[in-house]
């Protein structure tokens, strides 16, 4: 009887090396963020400064990353069978893959049939975006909640190669947004779609950000009506997808969604924070901003996805959770409570949530929790 089973993919020993790799990353940025700081005070000095701490996060992103073995996670040696047979771009052209992705292991595959520089190369592209955005985004306020599930998320990305460098770009939109280059936080988003179909769901998402940020022109009514009736709409169209991929090449899909007590405490804790924050906020900060509209997004839209095959799609969520969790739990002005018992209550969240994920990745396509299992034997 296990509260968290862990498959042939994963292992203890793993996760334990997530959680160390989380507070080695939070150290880092830490000293980095310090040291941007008294980087951009000299810059009116003519400073050349370079942070040597990003260059070691980088350095660290890109290891992990490059130095895997095949056998780690379910589907890199799906990516490195694919890799070696892509000989020729028109051939492998028609295997079924997102173009971009098809054109990069390609143009890898050019240059050498080694499947670690196909890593190494991959390891460039999302060891990018995660340093971006922890220069882009971190704060001490939520420190240990923002790195270890940055931590988990990237060990989630080092297995599935395509949703890493797609989600690497995903993460570049999201600084461009705090920047308010929403051009080209779309332009981003189209290239990440092109690595990752799934992805797509990020168009919506960057449709709620701008109806958020201008939120001052609509009523807090009609933000809390538009959310009832897109929770009712995609219900229903979670039940209607059923029936009609039923008959259908995917009808398997149809069985994939298994209510889970430990999947639905995560999806109802997503909402209701986000709700409780929408109601009882009114600030521009961008961060909450990305925070409450991740959140209440992913909550509406988890139901059909994973009806309709996308079961991942919750893992594209993680760095919007962050920031939502992040102010909940370390911010004294939205939420008044004891600040031991807040910290103890963000740390069982996060512990949770990554085994969460972890167990779930160890049997990928079964799609199973094991957490209902210690109450149904």
């Amino acid at each position: 009887m296990e509260l968290f089973e862990f498959g042939e993919y994963w292992d203890t020993y793993t996760y334990l090396l997530i959680l160390f790799t989380g507070f080695v990353i939070c150290i880092l940025s830490k000293r980095g963020a310090i040291t941007m700081t008294g980087i951009k005070v000299n810059a009116f000095r003519g400073s050349t400064e370079i942070n040597i701490w990003y260059i070691l996060l980088f350095a660290l992103f890109v290891i992990l990353y490059t130095f895997k073995d095949v056998s780690f996670g379910a589907d890199s040696d799906f990516y490195v069978k694919n890799f070696q047979a892509s000989t020729e771009f028109h051939n492998y052209y028609n295997a079924g893959l997102e173009p971009l992705f098809k054109l990069f292991t390609y143009l890898v595959r050019r240059i050498s049939n080694n499947y670690t520089v196909y890593f190494f190369f991959a390891a460039l592209i999302v060891a990018s975006g995660y340093v971006h955005f922890i220069k882009t985004f971190w704060h001490q306020d939520c420190e240990f909640l923002f790195i270890i599930l940055i931590a988990v998320q990237f060990f989630y990305d080092m297995n599935i190669m395509r949703a890493g460098i797609g989600g690497a770009f995903i993460l570049h939109s999201f600084c461009c947004l705090k920047n308010n280059k929403i051009g080209k936080a779309i332009f981003l988003t189209i290239i990440a779609i092109c690595f990752q179909l799934t992805l797509i769901v990020n168009l919506p998402f960057l449709a709620c950000y701008f109806l958020l940020k201008n939120r001052k022109k609509l009523s807090r009514t009609k933000v809390l009506t538009l959310f009832l009736l897109v929770s009712a709409a995609t219900l229903s169209a979670s039940y209607f997808s059923q029936l009609i991929i039923s008959s259908t090449r995917y009808a398997a899909y149809s069985t994939m969604m298994k209510p889970t007590l430990l999947g639905n405490w995560n999806l109802i804790l997503s909402a209701l924070l986000a709700l409780v924050i929408l109601s009882k906020t009114t600030v521009s900060d961008i961060r909450l901003n990305i925070s409450i509209i991740g959140s209440l997004f992913s909550a509406i839209l988890i139901i059909p996805v994973l009806v309709l095959g996308a079961y991942r799609l919750p893992f594209y969520f993680y760095m919007l959770r962050i920031f939502l969790w992040g102010y909940v739990f370390e911010n004294q002005k939205i939420v008044k409570m004891n600040p031991a018992f807040r910290k103890c209550l963000a740390l069982l969240l996060v512990v949770f949530y990554s085994l969460f994920v972890i167990s779930r990745r160890s049997s990928d396509y079964g799609f199973a929790y094991s957490f209902v299992e210690l109450f149904s034997r």
